[in-house]
């Protein structure tokens, strides 16, 4: 694998966009792959996570997801876009805020693309 690689919810309108956001700002030194394509590449991240969350494949095959799978992608460009992933490791409280904020933005998704 050349560039790691974001798997997504390919169905969901409001998914499609932010990922082609983040491709522009991390003037694509990623892979976007939509779930439904993943799922047999990929086959240790089981199907559901796949469903519920956004999931980073880094380069060396590890796997991270939601909001952390996030950050890493932001921190892919260099700058102000790397201080979510510093937070993220090592401020108290904060990635824990932030997986919830994912979850509850991720369970009202279809919602957010109207």
């Amino acid at each position: 694998m050349i560039k790691p690689v974001l798997i997504y919810d390919g169905e969901c309108r409001f998914c499609r966009r932010l990922t082609r956001l983040l491709a522009r700002i991390t003037k694509n030194r990623l892979e976007l792959a939509p779930a439904s394509e993943a799922a047999a590449r990929f086959p240790q991240i089981p199907g559901e996570s796949l469903q519920a969350s956004m999931q980073m494949v880094g380069v060396d095959g590890s796997v991270s997801q939601g909001a952390q799978a996030l950050f890493m992608a932001l921190a892919l460009r260099r700058g102000f876009y790397r201080a979510g992933l510093r937070l993220y490791d090592s401020a108290p409280g904060f990635a824990r805020l932030s997986e919830s904020v994912y979850r509850l933005i991720a369970k009202n998704r279809m919602r957010l693309c109207r």
